[in-house]
């Protein structure tokens, strides 16, 4: 049986859940510090408090450690953007001035008196060190007790910064960034094949409408010249000569023929006429 991988943020968020628990009892004592003191009470770690108590200040402890992961997973997804020399402003509003943040600031300062008054509380002013040394009772009280729970900030920043060192070094976070940034290569190179297919697509539509209007008009123009020499509106003598006009080498027998009357009758009506040949233009297919 293979065993999981054990990341170095696994083994600081153990230790960072081994820091809250001995934070507990002194939440756990100030909170039952309120409350009536002739009940039941637990004694864990070598602290007495009501069992509301300890309940409380575990709900606590367990809020400041979301809180602390919410504004760690925060900070991982700041935009890259923001980690230029030039955008200090924008990062710090993005680390500090959101409310994952705020709540951690505010468990922190409502542990950081839990524990000053649990310390000052239980000082043991016979110590040698404190003896021989009185200022460092209030040094004692200061570190053990308002700024221990300030390692909250410090848990969190170190934890980001920590994701962000295995993510860069895990060799399948490299590969897919690597694969990601080939599909988005792809997505782009598909973009420009479509819309240069659409700009040629478009084109040879409106290269084919200009063709079909252009033959349209061509076909339009043979009906009506088919109309006027073939039709009865015309007098017979106009048909004869358009015909000769428009076919100079059809014999005065075709033109007979076609349009049904004698050959005398045509050799009569072109008598002394002479067609005129229209200027030929070529018309592009």
């Amino acid at each position: 049986m293979k065993l999981p991988k054990i990341s170095n943020t696994h083994l600081f968020w153990a230790v960072y859940a081994a820091f809250l628990l001995v934070l507990l009892p002194q939440e756990a004592w100030t909170i039952g510090q309120g409350q009536d003191q002739t009940g039941v009470l637990w004694t864990i770690l070598g602290v007495k408090a009501s069992p509301l108590a300890w309940f409380l200040a575990s709900a606590f402890a367990a809020s400041i450690a979301i809180v602390t992961h919410r504004l760690n997973v925060h900070w991982l997804s700041m935009p890259r953007r923001y980690k230029s020399a030039d955008m200090e402003k924008k990062r710090f509003a993005y680390q500090w001035l959101n409310v994952y943040a705020v709540a951690l600031i505010v468990s922190m300062l409502i542990s950081s008196i839990a524990n000053f008054m649990h310390v000052v509380q239980f000082t043991n002013p016979e110590l040698s060190i404190f003896e021989k040394y009185p200022w460092a009772v209030g040094v004692y009280q200061f570190i053990f007790g308002l700024a221990l729970p300030g390692v909250s900030f410090v848990f969190a920043r170190v934890l980001s910064t920590m994701q962000e060192s295995e993510q860069e070094d895990d060799p399948a976070f490299a590969k897919a960034n690597a694969e990601l940034k080939e599909a988005k290569g792809t997505i782009r190179s598909l973009e420009q094949s479509i819309r240069q297919t659409e700009q040629d697509y478009s084109a040879r539509l409106r290269d084919t409408e200009k063709r079909l209007d252009e033959s349209e008009q061509r076909y339009r123009a043979v009906g009506d010249v088919v109309r006027w020499l073939f039709g009865k509106n015309e007098a017979l003598r106009d048909r004869i000569r358009g015909i000769r006009t428009a076919f100079p080498n059809l014999s005065q027998n075709g033109i007979a023929q076609v349009l049904g009357c004698s050959v005398s009758t045509v050799s009569e009506t072109l008598q002394g006429y002479q067609v005129e040949l229209p200027d030929v233009v070529e018309v592009q297919p």
